[in-house]
């Protein structure tokens, strides 16, 4: 065993397959997508290869202790995904009674048929409808988010004509018809 001072704020054994855990790690963080896990290994692997768990908190934007636990918890599993996030609580979501269906049901009505003066929804737009309608309270960026989430994109309705004037030929000059 080694030990590796000034890396923790006590003296830590390091196993002597430290550098066969960093090898590991490092085929491990190479497939990892979140900017949050790819981060905590790297902060191990800066400290496996022999910084200071100081120096790689300055140079990640991260606490000394958050390094250090990282690192014991690297250590003590030699698992890579055991630096992975795991799922946390807090507040519920907003909206939570919103649900995919409600939508989709409410984007396949005539806005100007229900009375509105436009004839396309906008997320402006189907906010107080769902408030009006579906009771359904919930702010216009979180309904944009929501909307982003389940796939629904929006796109500018174009404007086109039932059918095409007679003499639009004779107006612009195309035809030799007077």
């Amino acid at each position: 065993m080694f030990l590796l001072e000034g890396v923790l704020s006590c003296v830590m054994p390091i196993p002597r397959n430290a550098a066969l855990l960093a090898r590991k790690l490092e085929r491990y963080r190479q497939s990892v997508k979140d900017r949050r896990n790819y981060l905590r290994m790297q902060a191990v692997l800066l400290v496996l290869r022999g910084e200071t768990s100081s120096r790689v908190a300055g140079v990640l934007s991260c606490s000394r202790q958050a390094v250090n636990k990282w690192v014991r918890c690297y250590l003590a599993s030699g698992a890579p995904s055991s630096l992975l996030t795991q799922a946390r609580s807090g507040r519920p979501r907003k909206g939570g009674e919103l649900h995919r269906e409600t939508i989709s049901k409410a984007l396949m009505l005539n806005p100007f048929s229900l009375g509105y003066k436009v004839g396309a929804w906008t997320v402006a737009l189907l906010c107080p409808y769902l408030l009006d309608d579906e009771q359904i309270v919930i702010s216009p960026h979180t309904l944009r988010r929501r909307l982003h989430q389940w796939g629904f994109r929006y796109k500018r309705p174009r404007y086109v004509y039932e059918e095409k004037e007679p003499s639009l030929a004779q107006k612009k000059g195309l035809s030799s018809a007077s």
